[in-house]
């Protein structure tokens, strides 16, 4: 259930910003919209415990949020993008009692990879690799 209600949410909020004539001068650009992503563990992330996951990314506004940590109170975080034609993304968001991810990645037409690393509330840091595909816009 939490899950139908996170998903309703973020579909809503896309609705609302595709309606905002500015979008297409928004930080997160090229970005914009849901992406589907599969979330690995490197060696030692999976030694402590961390496994593999599917995830979906939002882009809004020049806003990110993903399903999977938003459901554990990770706030919207601002992206950064750089790269020829702002094609990589930079992003950071922290909520006190699970710690702080940051993700990084590069698009390449519909397809995204990257890394996200998480430092947890005690500490502990956890590196993944990411990849994975745009399903929606805020043009569609």
């Amino acid at each position: 259930m939490k899950r139908f209600a996170f998903r309703s949410m973020l579909t809503l909020i896309m609705l609302a910003l595709s309606l905002t004539p500015s979008r297409a001068e928004t930080a997160s650009g090229v970005f914009e919209g849901l992406w589907k992503v599969t979330v690995t563990p490197d060696h030692a992330a999976s030694t402590n415990g961390a496994q593999e996951f599917d995830d979906t990314l939002g882009f809004y506004g020049g806003k990110f949020l993903t399903e999977a940590f938003g459901m554990y109170g990770f706030p919207f975080g601002d992206v950064s993008l750089s790269g020829n034609n702002d094609i990589c993304f930079t992003v950071s968001s922290g909520s006190d009692d699970y710690g702080t991810t940051v993700w990084t990645g590069e698009k390449a037409g519909t397809r995204v990879s990257g890394e996200m690393v998480w430092t947890k509330a005690d500490g502990t840091i956890l590196h993944y690799t990411f990849t994975g595909r745009q399903t929606q816009t805020t043009h569609e």
